[in-house]
């Protein structure tokens, strides 16, 4: 009696005859295969937080395999943005993120590696990388930290704004000029 209601249960008819090829090949395949959970792969959707080290390119390419199995269908993209501003683990972008009121998956992506990428190339000129200092647009006989400023050899100069006993930091007349 008990094996008569597991096969039941699991749809084997008593004779393999009664079901065509097909629909006994289907049977074996889900039996041995069982479509995942979408509530596991929700969760672990869900849980999921940018590791250290990981480019947010990664972390989303990671997300979209998650969401494989979680049936999201038309919300995909609202969920893989709810998940990528809460999951980034980058206070600045996350704060960034947070501060647009229509924001579209496509455009927290753009944002988020904009701002990712510029972080980099900061901490690749503070680390003293060459390479990131280099400009290819930029022509001249010497580094930009190096060439004076006008506004540096200025601004330490006193000048006059219109009238000649207010004396002030401006750069309308210097007081050497004042009548």
């Amino acid at each position: 009696m008990w094996s008569e209601d597991v096969q039941t249960h699991q749809e084997f008819p008593r004779k393999p005859t009664d079901k065509s090829f097909a629909e006994l090949e289907n049977l074996v395949k889900n039996h041995l295969n069982p479509r995942p959970s979408s509530i596991v792969y929700r969760c672990k959707f869900n849980s999921r937080f940018r590791q250290q080290g990981e480019t947010i390119q990664q972390y989303v390419a990671e997300l979209r395999n998650l969401s494989e199995h979680c049936e999201f269908g038309e919300q995909l993209e609202k969920m893989l943005r709810d998940r990528l501003v809460c999951g980034v683990n980058d206070e600045r972008i996350q704060r960034r993120l947070l501060a647009e009121s229509q924001l579209e998956f496509k455009k927290a992506m753009e944002l988020a590696t904009a701002m990712e990428t510029a972080d980099k190339n900061t901490r690749d000129l503070q680390n003293g990388n060459p390479s990131a200092r280099e400009n290819p647009r930029r022509t001249g006989s010497q580094p930009r930290d190096q060439r004076p400023t006008k506004r540096s050899e200025t601004a330490t100069k006193e000048f006059e704004a219109t009238k000649c006993n207010k004396r002030m930091f401006s750069l309308w007349r210097p007081v050497s000029r004042c009548r």
